[in-house]
């Protein structure tokens, strides 16, 4: 079995992030990362990469998820 690669940078969601699905290691959480053409897998959760990438936008979490729900 090929043993997978952890990366310790931080991943920013971009326009070619498809998913980011929770990965559990013992009592580990890691995010699995999808791409369009490539898979990555981060030491941080799948929450901590969504919030990080919010503000490194501009924004918050808190802020995008008020905007969202005013959409529906």
């Amino acid at each position: 079995m090929k043993k997978e690669q952890i990366s310790t940078q931080f991943y920013e969601v971009n326009p070619h992030t498809m998913i980011i699905f929770p990965k559990k290691s013992g009592s580990i959480v890691y995010s699995e990362i999808y791409e369009v053409d490539s898979h990555h897998t981060s030491k941080f959760t799948p929450f901590e990469l969504i919030k990080t990438s919010c503000n490194f936008f501009g924004s918050s979490y808190e802020g995008r998820r008020r905007i969202e729900k005013l959409k529906l």
